[in-house]
């Protein structure tokens, strides 16, 4: 044999290799497009594929608050001593017209505030549990009526910002 015959035989054995291996990366690489653009199509045809392009953007709501000024008030104790409560709230409102409403009214609404937590328990206001009982009361003040015709009020929240139980 000649060294010319060898060198090919040695070489023969290479290109069948490199050839199965491509072969084998093509496959592997269409099977992995085929898996991702399968769920892809199936989270279409169920309503739920998330097209960037064609997505518009989300703008979150503006919140409106009503702040309450920072009021004092004196609240009942089960020992029968004078208790204070210093309290912040203000109201999370779902539109403009509640907003406009409530400061035409904000006298009745401090007035109302003030009666409503004068009728508390120290004891009840320092625990969570009481604190939620006094936003339910108040979210209940918005339904009785602050004049004759009066539109719907959008109160969605009552947020205290300040809170002391002395």
């Amino acid at each position: 044999m000649s060294d010319k015959d060898q060198a090919q035989k040695a070489k023969t054995p290479w290109i069948p290799m490199i050839a199965v291996a491509l072969f084998c990366s093509g496959l592997t690489g269409a099977g992995v497009w085929y898996v991702t653009h399968q769920e892809i199509a199936e989270k279409a045809a169920a309503g739920g594929i998330d097209d960037k392009k064609s997505k518009v953007p989300v703008v979150a709501e503006t919140p409106i608050y009503l702040k309450i000024a920072p009021f004092t008030v004196n609240i009942k104790s089960d020992d029968r001593r004078q208790r204070l409560l210093y309290s912040g709230v203000s109201f999370k409102l779902g539109n403009a017209e509640t907003e406009k409403f409530l400061n035409e009214h904000m006298v009745e609404i401090r007035s109302r505030l003030l009666m409503l937590v004068a009728d508390s328990k120290a004891e009840d206001l320092v625990t969570p549990e009481g604190k939620a009982i006094l936003t339910g009361k108040i979210m209940n003040m918005f339904t009785l009526p602050f004049s004759a015709p009066q539109p719907e009020l959008v109160v969605k929240e009552v947020l205290f910002t300040d809170f002391i139980v002395q």
